[in-house]
């Protein structure tokens, strides 16, 4: 009965002391914003705006250090970037993140995860930016045009005068290879 009679006497002296004080969330901030055991979290400045719908795809190229793309502005057709593949040292704004081919083998639908700043999102290419082009001349061996000038006869190529229809020639036989008979 005496033990009974002094664990109450303490529970009666802990009740009358005040509860405890509560505290708000922001005290702890620091330690979920600086903690040693976890990575600071990400911060995007909010002045970076996602371009990378402006962006088409125009060439993709395979090389021994990867893949290399070649990327066009939709706004303005001129420039151009080419993004080395790997972690390169070239690559100052766009770096290549996964390339994926299409199932199909169509190289046209072929989609590249590409990231600027920290903005990622996928590239494709647009039928509408790719174009044709002839291949240059050859340099060097062009063959060169003669201009006509006031001296060139009439009937020559450039000449001033009507030029004489051309005489039908008989189709060359072939040619055949002299080999001396042995004595």
């Amino acid at each position: 009965m005496k033990l009974f009679l002094i664990s109450f006497l303490i529970l009666l002296q802990a009740g009358a002391q005040e509860p405890p004080q509560t505290f708000i969330v922001s005290r702890y901030n620091t330690l979920w914003q600086n903690s040693p055991f976890t990575d600071p979290p990400e911060v995007i400045p909010p002045d970076e705006k996602n371009d990378l719908e402006d962006w088409v795809l125009v060439g993709l190229r395979k090389g021994t250090d990867g893949t290399h793309i070649t990327l066009v502005n939709k706004k303005d057709t001129k420039q151009r970037i080419q993004v080395p593949g790997g972690r390169s040292e070239l690559a100052k704004e766009f770096r290549i993140l996964e390339v994926n081919p299409d199932p199909s083998g169509s190289v046209s639908k072929t989609e590249v995860i590409v990231q600027k700043g920290a903005h990622r999102g996928p590239v494709t290419f647009d039928s509408k930016y790719l174009t044709i082009r002839k291949a240059p001349a050859p340099k060097g061996k062009a063959p060169v045009q003669k201009k006509p000038t006031a001296k060139t006869p009439p009937g020559l190529p450039g000449g001033t005068g009507a030029a004489k229809p051309a005489a039908k020639t008989p189709a060359k036989a072939p040619r055949t290879r002299y080999i001396p008979k042995p004595k």
